[in-house]
C-alpha cells in the first residue's frame, strides 16, 4: 500500500517538526553534565567549545538509532500476523 503524496508530505512535516522540537529542547542544556562542567571550567574557551561539540556529536548516533527504531515501529505497527507463507499446490 502506497501513501498519497499529500499524506507523505504531512508525515514528513510532522517528523521534521518533532526533530526540530527535540533539538530546540536540547539547546539550553548545551551538553554539559556536572563532571564536564568541572573539567570545562579549568580549560580555555576553545577547549570548552570543542568539548561541547564533541558531546553533541556523540549524541547523534543514539538519536539516529532511536528515530530509526521509532520509524520502523510506526511503519510496521499493524503488520503483525498479516504475513502468510504462500502454499504451493504443485507436487514435487
Amino acid at each position: 500500500m502506497r501513501l498519497p503524496l499529500a499524506e507523505m508530505a504531512r508525515s514528513a512535516v510532522r517528523i521534521g517538526t518533532a526533530v526540530l522540537l527535540a533539538c530546540a529542547v536540547q539547546l539550553p542544556a548545551w551538553a554539559q553534565c556536572a563532571m564536564c562542567r568541572e573539567v570545562a571550567g579549568n580549560q580555555k574557551a576553545g577547549a570548552i567549545v570543542a568539548l561541547n561539540r564533541g558531546i553533541i556529536l556523540l549524541g547523534i548516533p543514539p538519536l539516529a538509532i532511536l528515530i530509526g527504531l521509532g520509524w520502523a515501529v510506526y511503519k510496521y505497527r499493524g503488520a503483525a500476523g498479516q504475513y502468510q507463507v504462500p502454499v504451493s499446490t504443485e507436487k514435487p
